[in-house]
């Protein structure tokens, strides 16, 4: 009997996917801010850092054991203190192989898979790629970006239509008053003879605002409980994004794909759906002693338009691109003649139109130097936006989705995208920062003044720094390599996101540089944008 027991036991165990009971498992210590390893040795220590890649709590004494290990030196530890309850966890085991990790991607099937999946599902599939490469570059990818901005405009949208709701609360609160002193007015006309119809349609009105106001009660509760949730899984994959690997990035994105399609899907029914109400009181120019008239409602457009996601269009792939070998001229833009010209800046824009940054003056993106200011412009519309002050005259600057990089007198200012101030970068030097750019991949500042080029850790550490001549002329490729020009002799150079090797030149006087100024690429990185002697462009192809 006991025998026939443990077999029955084991069979519903066996039953159980490893993954989900893992997870019970390790919700069971989170709970009790235990260690692990500790845990299952039977002893109670409590935990201080969690690593996302072995997904396990550790105390003190068990990260010193972790950091001893060669190959868990990679691993990416977060500190509990600071992360609190906002570790996400997610599927990395496969569903079919309990025991096997997630380790590969077929984009024909458009599916992870383990190692054991390949021979027995995948073994004709030949674009089937370790889930390394596939992730490699996922912090940069369009599915990420395209994730959070539909998190954002998801966001956007649900806010739009809770302020909306709160109007149309208010437009009833305003009607009702309204329309009672229309009907005060009525009645002091008709006096008695009109009390019984003033106490219809008064009750009329109380129904109907009562059932507009639990209306758009549910309303405020349904777009509440939708914000929360695309707000809980913005900051799970915001927190993948700054503290998890690459991996987990990447099946998070996977994982939540289908759940972020629904919430478009409703966040589209709503802006279709949701309507408001004017109340107003009719048929008081045709009184008969039957009638004062009657509530009117009257529905009031949604004005919220939501934008849907393009999560279909965005595929995962391995990145395949090489580094950039040699650069071809194309040709040269040529500007409209007439005019003296004093290009300092160049950006290229999504469709590969060409902005020109002219000091002083309102085009683009700019930094208005003796101004203090900066100044944001839709260059979608070329229409100019607000205006931000700064701490001091700023030359340099650079944006990315999250931040603005400045450049100034030996200092560069971190401001979010409204312009507010959130840390200063000092290198220790006085000479004005002409040139700023942030390498996404390593988390790093590229900047240059007149004599010097540096590569700089967002805590101020410099990295990296060689002399240059010129002010001006920076970007980065997709492995974010640095190029920058040298104007008196002629050339752009390039070198490694890191600094490790000597620098080497890309471009000479030979391939038409001239006094090379600002520099960019476009967005596929296969041309490259040089001004040279601040009037004239050239354009050239990427090998």
């Amino acid at each position: 009997m006991l025998r026939c027991i443990l077999n029955i036991t084991f069979i519903l165990f066996s039953d159980i996917s490893r993954f989900e009971f893992r997870q019970e498992i390790k919700k069971t210590m989170a709970s009790r801010g235990l260690c692990d390893p500790c845990t299952e040795q039977g002893t109670s220590s409590p935990a201080v850092k969690f690593c996302s890649d072995c997904e396990e709590r550790f105390c003190e004494n068990c990260i010193e054991d972790h950091s001893k290990f060669k190959v868990l030196r990679s691993h990416h530890l977060i500190d509990l203190s600071t992360a609190g309850s906002k570790i996400p966890t997610f599927q990395k085991y496969c569903d079919v192989h309990a025991d096997g990790l997630l380790d590969f991607f077929c984009t024909q099937h458009d599916v992870e898979c383990c190692r054991s999946c390949i021979p027995l599902k995948h073994q004709s599939c030949t674009n089937v790629f370790p889930l390394e490469n596939v992730s490699k570059n996922v912090r940069n990818s369009a599915v990420l970006k395209d994730t959070l901005d539909a998190m954002d405009s998801a966001s956007k949208t649900l806010t739009g239509l809770m302020d909306d709701t709160n109007n149309n609360i208010k437009i009833l609160e305003d009607d009702e008053p309204a329309i009672l002193r229309e009907l005060k007015t009525v009645k002091e006309n008709l006096v008695k003879q009109i009390d019984k119809l003033e106490e219809k349609v008064t009750k009329e009105l109380s129904s109907i605002k009562k059932r507009k106001e639990i209306k758009f009660k549910q309303n405020k509760t349904e777009i509440a409980e939708l914000t929360a949730e695309v707000q809980e899984r913005h900051d799970q994959i915001d927190f993948l994004k700054e503290h998890g690997s690459n991996n987990q990035l990447f099946l998070a994105l996977r994982q939540q794909e289908k759940t972020i399609q629904s919430i478009d899907i409703r966040v589209k029914e709503m802006t279709s759906t949701f309507v408001g109400a004017r109340l107003a009181l009719s048929g008081i120019h045709d009184l008969k002693f039957d009638s004062i008239g009657s509530v009117e409602e009257t529905p009031i457009s949604c004005g919220i338009k939501h934008k849907s996601m393009k999560l279909n269009q965005a595929q995962a792939k391995p990145d395949n691109s090489n580094p950039i070998t040699s650069m071809q001229w194309k040709n040269q833009l040529n500007l409209q003649s007439g005019k003296d010209y004093n290009l300092t800046g160049i950006a290229i824009t999504a469709d590969d139109s060409i902005l020109i940054l002219i000091p002083n003056t309102d085009k683009a993106i700019v930094t208005l130097t003796f101004d203090k200011s900066i100044q944001f412009i839709d260059t979608t519309r070329m229409k100019l936006c607000n205006k931000m002050s700064t701490r001091e005259g700023c030359y340099g600057v650079f944006a990315n989705r999250k931040n603005i990089y400045l450049g100034g007198n030996g200092n560069i200012f971190v401001l979010n995208l409204k312009g507010s101030f959130l840390n200063k970068i000092t290198l220790n030097k006085m000479e004005t920062i002409f040139s700023v750019c942030f390498n996404e991949n390593n988390q790093q500042v590229i900047c240059r003044n007149w004599g010097t080029l540096w590569l700089v850790k967002l805590n101020g550490e410099i990295v990296y720094q060689t002399d240059v001549t010129g002010q001006a002329g920076l970007a980065l490729d997709r492995q974010g390599n640095v190029y920058y020009s040298i104007v008196d002799i002629h050339e752009i150079r390039r070198i490694k996101s890191d600094g490790s090797s000597s620098a080497c030149v890309m471009l000479k006087r030979s391939d038409q540089v001239h006094q090379p100024y600002a520099i960019c690429f476009n967005k596929d990185v296969n041309k490259f944008y040089v001004i040279n002697d601040c009037n004239s462009i050239q354009i050239y192809n990427c090998n």
